[in-house]
């Protein structure tokens, strides 16, 4: 989540609920009075740089293990297991929130085999 509206003076990153890392005057506002929030799901430390929207990739790294093409020996497309590990991420966040309703949908198309509908979807997203 972006907290940026929550915690406006920010927070320290080794020393939460601390602004500055040393005085525990924390200052924070409750998540619904500043909605609308932001929610991000990443995970930077495992990303490829690709030429191209056809490279192929390999490697077992990752944060979801139950993605099936993933493989150290057959190359892989990286963009079908990063959408399928966000569909595993979002039906997890459904387990534990109430945002299943808007997300369902989204997470079973997650699994579908429709490449071109995918990117689609992804791509309005990101506007």
């Amino acid at each position: 989540m972006d907290v940026s509206k929550a915690i406006p003076k920010g927070y320290h990153f080794m020393r939460f609920p601390t602004h500055d890392g040393f005085s525990y005057d924390f200052e924070w506002k409750p998540r619904w009075s500043v909605r609308p929030n932001h929610y991000y799901i990443i995970d930077y430390g495992l990303s490829h740089h690709c030429s191209s929207n056809t490279e192929k990739v390999t490697g077992i790294m990752g944060q979801d293990i139950s993605v099936p093409e993933m493989s150290n020996n057959v190359p892989f497309d990286p963009f079908k297991s990063d959408v399928c590990q966000l569909g595993n991420a979002i039906k997890r966040l459904m387990g534990v929130s109430r945002i299943h309703i808007y997300f369902h949908s989204l997470s079973d198309m997650a699994f579908h085999r429709n490449t071109l509908a995918l990117r689609l979807l992804v791509i309005s997203l990101q506007q």
